[in-house]
């Protein structure tokens, strides 16, 4: 591959939100979040400068409570509490003109659909831990992307089920990022991967690395034979240890189990990343 065209992949692939927006996950700030109703419950409850309900807001209460709203406003947008958004949107177009009392009437209702509107919903909390693997837009590294464009989608799918805790789908995936990395080495060796099964795949790779074995000649043979061969028993590994189980429903895996393999894979394929490429 040039070193032009490396480059265009390079660009194309670590562009901000070209693929990852498939996959955005919501930032919930709990804390800020409580913090806007127990404001919207102050100005329920609490007087405004000891004013009546019957009068308006002066334009620094305007200007404070249109703050809070729209604060409020974004995070309902992050939830998908549309109706909720709607009329928050609405109360911040027309503060200038409601009287205190209607203002607390609509706030009143805004929380009532807060409420209805977030007990339909189901909200999962993610430790930090966990959420760097969810959010992770390239979870094996930058150089497996850029080596291994294919294998990036399954890359991310094994970081987000493993973060999600299904653990036995991260490690499924995790095969599928390796079929980039042998897929690779296959064609490497001018063996055709296609449609045949890993076994059949190694031994051809295993038969061609033989072949060269006999061919090359100098410090090159023995620098490429040996990252062949390694490569091959790796494969093998995977093959027998993995592989096999979770295509066909043999095994189920836990949390240690699938960062294991999440960390095993990672290793091996930024070490094929540094001298082969798809």
């Amino acid at each position: 591959m040039s070193a032009a065209a490396d480059s265009q992949i390079k660009r194309s692939l670590l562009e901000p939100g070209r693929l990852w927006s498939l996959w955005d996950v919501i930032e919930f700030d709990a804390a800020a979040f409580f913090n806007l109703l127990r404001f919207l419950s102050k100005i329920e409850h609490e007087s405004i400068l000891d004013k009546a309900d019957q009068d308006r807001l002066d334009r620094p209460n305007i200007i404070g409570i249109d703050h809070g709203l729209n604060q409020l406003e974004h995070m309902c947008d992050a939830m998908s509490l549309n109706a909720a958004s709607r009329n928050i949107q609405l109360l911040i177009f027309q503060l200038h003109i409601k009287t205190i009392g209607q203002i607390r009437d609509n706030i009143k209702d805004i929380k009532y659909i807060i409420e209805r509107d977030a007990s339909e919903r189901k909200y999962f909390h993610m430790p930090p831990a966990e959420a760097s693997w969810y959010t992770n837009e390239f979870p094996f590294g930058e150089s497996v992307v850029i080596a291994f464009p294919s294998s990036n989608i399954e890359a991310i799918e094994a970081a987000k089920c493993f973060a999600s805790n299904r653990h036995t789908a991260c490690v499924f995936h995790c095969m599928r990022v390796l079929e980039s990395g042998l897929g690779a080495m296959a064609a490497d060796v001018n063996v055709d991967f296609g449609a045949q099964n890993w076994q059949n795949v190694i031994d051809q790779i295993e038969k061609e690395i033989r072949v060269l074995g006999k061919s090359l000649a100098g410090p090159s043979k023995t620098e490429r034979l040996q990252r062949l061969s390694m490569a091959a028993k790796e494969f093998v590994y995977f093959k027998d240890g993995w592989r096999n189980h979770v295509a066909h429903n043999r095994s189920i895996y836990d949390a240690e189990q699938a960062l294991s393999m999440l960390n095993h894979i990672k290793a091996f394929m930024g070490a094929l990343a540094q001298w082969l490429k798809e």
